[in-house]
């Protein structure tokens, strides 16, 4: 027997609203379900986790996380496999281009990611840093950031955060010819599924 009614019983006695508890049940529950699908996906394979990514897409629509999007996806495997084996040099190189004219430095990326006037600080001190900057990709669920505005909003959720982006939202900042390259040199994919 599960034990959710004393559970809920005990939040509303702190003082939370009923509806409160239960979107934190249901909070725990897409939690629970997420942390179960990267254990089933890391231990038994992408086959078996494949229902369950799925649920949790019916269940939280708004996750374009890629760590979910991917796991998703029934030909996911194979498109590993040939990641970033497409293409030809010309390609290789008009795509070198494509970022360097988007401005895909240290700066920009420090600026998208200390947009607030609060951190305009940090945002300066990371652009004087001999350093790099290091992101961590969006793990399944994350909350995500904002729709990206421009060209190197959109590649720095692609390619930095792991963000999976509409079709027609890449196609309007980064250009159809853009889109079209990265898809021929097997660095991104168009989900027609989710």
């Amino acid at each position: 027997m599960t034990r959710p009614l004393p559970y809920l019983y005990l939040l509303n006695c702190m003082g939370l609203s009923l509806w409160t508890a239960k979107v934190y049940c249901l909070q725990n529950s897409l939690h629970s379900l997420y942390s179960k699908a990267r254990q089933v996906r890391t231990i038994e394979g992408h086959e078996q986790a494949l229902p369950l990514y799925e649920e949790l897409l019916c269940r939280n629509p708004s996750d374009v996380t890629a760590a979910t999007r991917i796991a998703a996806e029934r030909d996911s495997p194979q498109r590993h496999k040939e990641l970033g084996r497409g293409g030809s040099l010309s390609q290789r190189r008009r795509f070198a281009q494509f970022l360097e004219s988007s401005h895909f430095r240290t700066n920009a990326i420090a600026n998208f990611i200390f947009s607030t006037k609060s951190e305009e600080d940090r945002a300066v001190k990371a652009k004087l840093a001999s350093a790099p900057i290091y992101l961590q990709p969006l793990r399944a669920g994350s909350p995500c950031p904002p729709t990206p505005s421009s060209a190197i909003d959109a590649i720095i959720q692609l390619f930095l955060l792991a963000v999976c982006l509409p079709l027609e939202t890449c196609n309007r900042l980064l250009g159809g010819d853009a889109v079209q390259l990265m898809e021929d040199l097997a660095i991104a994919f168009v989900s027609r599924d989710n």
